[in-house]
């Protein structure tokens, strides 16, 4: 299953915190920042497996999510899914295939290959399939 993460409105605090020394670095002048970046990214999920108080950055096995929210619309049918009071694990083992920063906007765009997934939450859903309403309470 191909997951594409669309991580928005993370927003740098005033005061920049630095790093702890396992992270990698990355220069944005370097000629192949883009590439180092994927490499920092990839080498990060490693270091996930506890939390960075410091950072404010929690675990990422498992990691809480209070809320998702997806929505799939064509000519045939319309899902809508709400997952609340998530428990996601497994996603130290994520494939990241792309990683890209917008400083100005503060936003990351990654997109990963999560291999094994395995999660816990709440679910409430709708579905219409060919006009066909269809409710869904887990």
């Amino acid at each position: 299953m191909k997951l594409c993460v669309l991580v928005c409105a993370i927003v740098a605090a005033t005061e920049s915190v630095k790093l702890p020394s396992n992270f990698k670095t990355c220069n944005r002048k370097q000629a192949n920042f883009r590439g180092c970046l994927l490499q920092a990214a990839r080498h990060a999920l490693t270091q996930l497996n506890r939390p960075y108080d410091d950072l404010k950055m929690p675990t990422l096995d498992p990691l809480y999510v209070k809320r998702i929210e997806t929505s799939v619309h064509t000519l045939l049918f319309n899902v809508t899914s709400e997952l609340t009071e998530c428990q996601l694990y497994n996603l130290l083992h994520l494939n990241v295939e792309q990683f890209d920063v917008d400083f100005e906007g503060k936003t990351i765009q990654m997109s990963a290959y999560w291999p094994y997934q395995k999660s816990r939450c709440f679910q409430r859903g709708e579905t219409q399939v060919l006009f066909t309403d269809v409710w869904l309470k887990a």
